[in-house]
């Protein structure tokens, strides 16, 4: 739950990137999202809305933020957990996924066998969508987890691959790889047992001191430039100084100007946002 402040934080970054987009920031639309997300910690919401305005063609929307802090959490798609879905059911193969995954996996498991794979991708779509609604309002993050094959190989590869993509702690790929392999700590990663590293190598030293590999060409500058070029420069640069100086104050207006309508603006917002919370505890209540 954000506090007052980041509150007050939120609402300055939503007006600034529904602006940043091309759009123009709604007073009520602003309120009913910053009372909806303010339940999310900021250097979630932080790094969702910088995704929004890096990778967002369009209007932001509360699905388009939703996605950003799903994503960010690691929740997958309905789509691409599906595809994950089918991966596994080859017996041979290694699937890392997460437990909302596996749950739905486990709750569509004989339709996923069958044959009616239209009818297995709608049923699983359903039971995933349903976990992800419910482990989100409850503010829980997936976690990782995996379905080990039988092939050694293919399971250290796609162990070490979601490893080293972030997707799966090193505790648990050294459970899902035991008795496959182990972590080499020289090379970074997993590799079959039976595998001898070899010792780390030293670059040889040079006669130079290690030097070497550094080059010099610095031009050299020699002679007095004439009087005339002097007083010219130096007229220049007090010109320069003065223009930059008259920039420097009108810059300075204008932002006292800017920061006079965004502080009216925010408190605008501000008590739109505190109409939709009492809205919305009146809603409770009754």
């Amino acid at each position: 739950m954000l506090s007052s402040k980041d509150v007050s934080w939120l609402t300055e970054e939503l007006i600034a990137t529904i602006e940043a987009m091309g759009g123009e920031a709604n007073l009520k639309v602003v309120g009913m999202m910053v009372a909806d997300f303010r339940v999310f910690p900021k250097h979630q919401l932080k790094e969702a809305l910088h995704r929004v305005r890096m990778e967002g063609t369009s209007r932001i929307t509360p699905k388009v933020l939703l996605d950003q802090l799903d994503a960010i959490n690691g929740r997958l798609g309905a789509d691409e957990a599906f595809a994950l879905v089918l991966k596994a059911k080859d017996e041979t193969q290694t699937v890392v996924w997460t437990d909302e995954v596996a749950q739905a996996w486990a709750a569509v498991y004989s339709m996923v066998q069958s044959k009616d794979q239209v009818g297995a991708r709608m049923a699983f779509k359903q039971a995933y969508e349903r976990i992800a609604q419910d482990a989100r309002a409850q503010l829980k993050r997936p976690e990782p987890a995996f379905s080990l094959g039988t092939d050694p190989e293919l399971r250290r590869v796609a162990i070490t691959q979601a490893h080293e993509q972030g997707r799966l702690p090193l505790a648990l790929a050294l459970d899902a790889l035991e008795g496959v392999a182990q972590f080499d700590a020289q090379k970074n990663t997993f590799v079959a047992l039976g595998y001898t590293p070899s010792p780390l190598a030293l670059p040889a030293p040079s006669n130079d001191g290690g030097l070497s590999h550094l080059v010099t060409n610095k031009p050299t500058v020699s002679g007095i430039l004439p009087a005339n070029v002097v007083e010219h420069i130096k007229k220049a640069r007090e010109a320069a100084a003065k223009s930059a100086a008259r920039t420097k104050r009108r810059q300075q207006a204008m932002k006292r100007l800017e920061r006079m309508k965004f502080a009216k603006r925010q408190r605008e917002i501000g008590a739109a946002v505190q109409q939709h919370l009492n809205q919305q505890q009146k809603g409770t209540e009754q």
